[in-house]
């Protein structure tokens, strides 16, 4: 199947790129795995329409073990999430399936949890998503009907566009938002919807610059935790100008994209 990735006239400066119809908002705990040993991670995305510097808004992840209201361990987020774009924390000792490279993926020790553990994800101080009830043991997991938060791995509905704010209400609820995969399953790692990330495309356009004269690039990124043959998958990227509906070019992309990596289409003057 050939993926397109489309710009609208980049001479007049406009940018479309096809997304779902939703009403993001926000930074959110999209993904949660508790497999098996120290096979563990935390996905947290920027489901919004503009980047979000995670250092300059204070974004930070906490983690609360067995029942406290203290934090055992807490990571101040870095870095800049594009629009739909994830953050990967993993534990150091986990399989490499489960590790993103640097700046989507990095290790924390907040992944030191158990199924009975509250993960709490703050903006400023102010708790913007929460998973599990804080202040609340639960035994070994939290569980309702087929969710479970022990050996298994939980990736957010596309439809859950705002965060648990409320630490210590009912969790996981009746219409908990959640999506129940078996234990170790870590292909959506990476992509902020309950789909594995090869059901979309993971290679997205991540910088638009249109300086003076013929200063004009355009960057694509992979975003997923594996490489992408772009050549293979039949990547192209196509540019409409003046409102046109038809190409008026297009460049076939070809190589290796390693998971990660970007690849920048400049202007040859």
């Amino acid at each position: 199947m050939k993926k397109i990735i489309t710009l609208n006239t980049l001479l007049a400066s406009t940018l479309a790129i096809s997304l779902p119809n939703s009403s993001y908002a926000d930074v959110l705990i999209t993904e949660y795995i508790e497999g098996s040993s120290n096979n563990k991670a935390i996905e947290i995305s920027n489901l919004g329409n503009t980047a979000v510097d995670l250092a300059q808004q204070a974004y930070t992840l906490a983690l609360f073990h067995n029942g406290s209201t203290s934090a055992t361990s807490t990571e101040s987020l870095t870095g800049t999430l594009a629009p739909k774009q994830s953050l990967v924390l993993y534990n150091s000792s986990a399989a490499s399936q489960f590790k993103l490279p640097s700046p989507h993926g990095m290790a924390s020790s907040v992944t030191n949890f158990n199924g009975d553990d509250t993960l709490i994800l703050y903006k400023g101080g102010q708790v913007v998503d929460s998973f599990g009830k804080l202040g609340n043991d639960p035994g070994s997991a939290w569980t309702n009907g087929s969710f479970s938060s022990k050996d298994k791995t939980l990736r957010r509905n596309a439809d859950v566009t705002t965060g648990d704010a409320v630490t210590n209400d009912s969790f996981p609820g009746n219409t908990h938002g959640w999506s129940v995969f078996a234990q170790n399953t870590s292909d959506g790692l990476g992509c902020a919807t309950e789909l594995a990330c090869a059901a979309l495309s993971p290679v997205l356009i991540t910088e638009y610059v249109e300086g003076s004269g013929s200063n004009k690039a355009i960057e694509l990124t992979n975003v997923s935790g594996s490489d992408i043959d772009l050549n293979s998958q039949g990547y192209k990227l196509e540019l409409y100008s003046n409102g046109g509906t038809s190409p008026s070019q297009t460049e076939y992309l070809n190589g290796t994209l390693e998971a990660g990596k970007s690849f920048v289409v400049y202007n040859a003057s």
